[in-house]
């Protein structure tokens, strides 16, 4: 299921659309997504990551990250690697190397340390209403949800 939400600047009103979850696309976006990190998009270490462990896989939920340092939202895959415990998923009849979440019989190897677009600083994946106060990319106003502007779609 995924979830759009819109966020609107009290100051200057820019809207900001989120973008989470997974949908009808997730297939094809988790194997976009794979090619591109064994094609080096995302770093060296998500590229050997998925090289070296096929039995690993990789989390391609849409998130909203915000940044730590100015507030700045935007929206990224989720990016933790993922190993399985032990021998439960060695040899099993996984197709792929990605998911939506962790799954039960998994461990967390990495997760992708995600930039502001604005400011270069840290972000973090946020709940849908956001736990860091959301702040304009444009002008650093107060970003509030839009009342009635949420969509749940698959």
């Amino acid at each position: 299921m995924a979830f759009e939400r819109d966020y609107i600047c009290k100051k200057c009103r820019y809207v900001f659309s989120s973008l989470t979850g997974v949908g009808f696309f997730f297939i094809h976006q988790g194997n976009t997504l794979v090619e591109g990190i064994k094609e080096g998009k995302y770093g060296e270490k998500w590229k050997e990551f998925l090289l070296t462990h096929p039995e690993g896989t990789v989390n391609c939920r849409s998130e909203l990250l915000i940044c730590k340092e100015c507030g700045a939202p935007k929206n990224d895959f989720n990016l933790t690697l993922y190993l399985p415990k032990g021998t439960e998923n060695k040899g099993s009849s996984r197709i792929s190397q990605f998911v939506m979440e962790k799954g039960s019989g998994d461990s967390v190897y990495a997760t992708y340390p995600h930039t502001c677009d604005v400011c270069g600083g840290e972000c973090v994946i946020s709940k849908v209403i956001p736990s860091i106060p959301m702040k304009c990319p444009k002008c650093h106003g107060e970003m509030k949800a839009a009342k009635d502007n949420s969509i749940c779609f698959d």
